[in-house]
């Protein structure tokens, strides 16, 4: 029962641990490229990753439309906003007066604490709901009113 229930909760994490890995990945090879290309090139390879992201997160939107699914919303969103954050990080370098290498690790840094965050609040509720179907509390104290129906004085 144990094993079955860490199955469905992995089966609820996977695509954000999926993401995670792919953002960081996306950010590692950003590092990997301000140290061979210039700034402009950088510039232009953002703009355009920032355009596909943009479109995949869009294609989520309508994946979690047609499924009525509220996590693929939830992740949709995700990928919107990295979209756009990966959109205005020229403005965001030039406003801390960064680099591209330290621009690439604090997002690194940053998008880790998120999903490490959302992972162990995923985690910690789906064992709260596992180890809440073992209680049969809520059987045992059932709060329906008792309804009798009303009958005349005297007659049997």
């Amino acid at each position: 029962m144990e094993k079955e229930n860490d199955k469905i909760i992995f089966k609820k994490i996977a695509i954000d641990i999926v993401l995670l890995i792919f953002i960081i990945l996306y950010f590692g090879i950003l590092y990997i490229l301000n140290k061979k290309l210039d700034n402009a090139l950088i510039l232009n390879i953002l703009k355009t990753s920032s355009i596909i992201i943009l479109l995949i997160g869009i294609i989520f939107t309508e994946v979690s439309y047609h499924k009525k699914s509220f996590k693929i919303s939830i992740n949709s969103v995700e990928i919107i906003f990295l979209a756009i954050y990966i959109l205005i990080s020229d403005v965001i370098i030039k406003r801390i007066n960064s680099t591209y290498n330290v621009f690439s690790i604090l997002s690194i840094f940053i998008f880790l604490l998120y999903y490490l965050f959302k992972i162990s609040i995923i985690y910690t509720n789906e064992k709260r709901k596992f180890a809440n179907s073992f209680s049969d509390i809520h059987e045992i104290l059932n709060n329906d009113p008792i309804k009798k129906e009303a009958q005349k004085r005297g007659e049997n």
